[in-house]
């Protein structure tokens, strides 16, 4: 049974407002993720828990395009640097690898890619 949140809910505005769905509560830290400097205000579109409890989080930097968190927010690294030009979602694999999709107007394409960072395969046509 999968758990989730519906964007269209009303959500809370202010640090410790909370979500309620499905008998669970959940409440918005703004100050959670504790990003180094170069990704301290970044976009970040889409994060995946893995299987080792750590979130995975597709940004627009391109030098950390998927970020990972522990489960205290602490930065632990990042993977995909020369891959992605706006990486936008992040799912893991059965596998234990991620896809990626690169959601820029000059790649356009789903990237299969291991922990390392190192390219599987693609999925389309890049560009």
């Amino acid at each position: 049974m999968t758990n989730m949140i519906y964007c269209e809910r009303p959500r809370p505005t202010e640090i410790g407002g909370e979500i309620q769905d499905g008998g669970f509560a959940y409440r918005l830290e703004y100050n959670w993720a504790q990003w180094p400097a170069p990704l301290e205000g970044v976009h970040t579109l889409n994060g995946v828990f893995g299987p080792d409890g750590n979130l995975y989080v597709a940004t627009e930097n391109k030098e950390y395009p998927v970020a990972v968190l522990s489960p205290r927010g602490e930065f632990l690294g990042s993977f995909g640097a020369g891959l992605f030009e706006k990486a936008h979602s992040v799912f893991f694999t059965p596998s234990h690898t991620v896809l990626v999709a690169d959601s820029s107007k000059t790649a356009h394409v789903i990237r299969e890619i291991t922990l390392d960072g190192a390219l599987v395969r693609d999925f389309g046509t890049l560009g």
